[in-house]
């Protein structure tokens, strides 16, 4: 876990599992590109969601996979909560492994007092996708359900500030979201990237796991440059660290 108080919040890093990584799923499009996959490979990466704790809410930012819920479960009872505290859930695109501790082994959700926060045009994908799972689990909420606007403090009771922005590709509605109190902020960048060294360095090469492969790596080189040129704090899902990291050029 990384902890870091924002405000009257506190807001958590949660590594649900360490995974390794599979470099099959780039897909380069030259021998530079392989070179830089070879040269650049990292051995593992941590997968992260984002826990808040305010005063008047609880906020997951994704769930994690159906198989980590027992750790999402143990994490949440050592900082003093259940399933059932969380107020509202935050999800940056459908992909299995970020809503998969929303639906239990009888179909049913296992947060029965949150609400779902989610980029309309992200919900509009899987609730006519063949993909049951995305489609059961956003179902799962029935009306408890917030589309979000980009850029608007989600929580305007509280002094964390919570927004997001479109980062599409990825998914058609795949979001980012960023933690701000004063001065003081980071940014959950989801799965902008799935292979930190590879994609910090290349980030024009993509992966079999996004929708939209091309919108994709102009979305994350977009991004990862306007990152470094500001000196933003990011996580991501899948990278090989918790603790929010300053983009370097080396």
């Amino acid at each position: 876990m990384y902890h870091t108080k924002m405000g009257s919040a506190e807001v958590i890093v949660l590594s649900l599992t360490k995974r390794d990584i599979n470099t099959s799923i780039l897909l380069p499009q030259t021998d530079e590109e392989k070179e830089i996959i070879y040269q650049y490979r990292t051995p593992f990466n941590e997968h992260n969601i984002v826990l808040v704790k305010a005063p008047n809410y609880h906020l997951l930012v994704d769930t994690g996979f159906a198989s980590t819920t027992a750790v999402l479960q143990g994490a949440l009872r050592e900082l003093g909560l259940q399933l059932s505290d969380i107020t509202h859930i935050l999800i940056t695109h459908g992909h299995g492994d970020h809503i998969g501790a929303i639906l239990n082994e009888k179909g049913e959700n296992n947060f029965p007092n949150a609400t779902l926060m989610i980029d309309k045009k992200e919900y509009d994908f899987w609730a006519t996708s063949t993909n049951d799972t995305a489609r059961k689990a956003f179902e799962s909420f029935g009306d408890k359900r917030i589309f979000i606007e980009h850029n608007i403090n989600l929580f305007p009771q509280s002094t964390l500030q919570i927004s997001t922005s479109p980062a599409y590709g990825h998914t058609p509605g795949h979001v980012v979201v960023k933690f701000a109190y004063k001065d003081d902020m980071f940014l959950f960048f989801a799965d902008l990237l799935h292979n930190f060294a590879v994609q910090t360095h290349a980030p024009w090469i993509s992966t079999t796991y996004d929708h939209d492969g091309a919108l994709a790596a102009r979305t994350r080189t977009r991004l990862l440059q306007e990152y470094k040129r500001e000196k933003i704090p990011v996580v991501g899902t899948h990278v090989p660290f918790v603790q929010p990291v300053v983009l370097g050029d080396d």
